[in-house]
């Protein structure tokens, strides 16, 4: 199980930086995640491996739009969320 912290406060919460702004905050965490934390964990599994992701409240929007739009690295998702 990998834990990785959210990008939220730099990027769709901070309410203080332009829109443009905040979504190239958010592309730079999508690619954090999509390639150095990855090859992290296909390091640490000895190759390839299967990867979900899961997340509660705006970390299941995370989870389930980063599964969308990389299905190739991300075969399933979890979104835990009460709206």
């Amino acid at each position: 199980v990998y834990c990785v912290p959210s990008h939220d406060e730099a990027s769709w919460s901070n309410r203080a930086a332009p829109l443009a702004e905040r979504a190239r905050n958010h592309e730079r965490y999508h690619g954090w995640i999509c390639y150095d934390v990855v090859r992290a964990i296909h390091h640490d599994c000895a190759g390839p491996a299967e990867i979900a992701t899961a997340g509660v409240s705006m970390g299941a929007y995370h989870a389930v739009n980063i599964a969308l739009r990389r299905a190739d690295l991300f075969g399933y998702a979890l979104g835990m969320s009460g709206n």
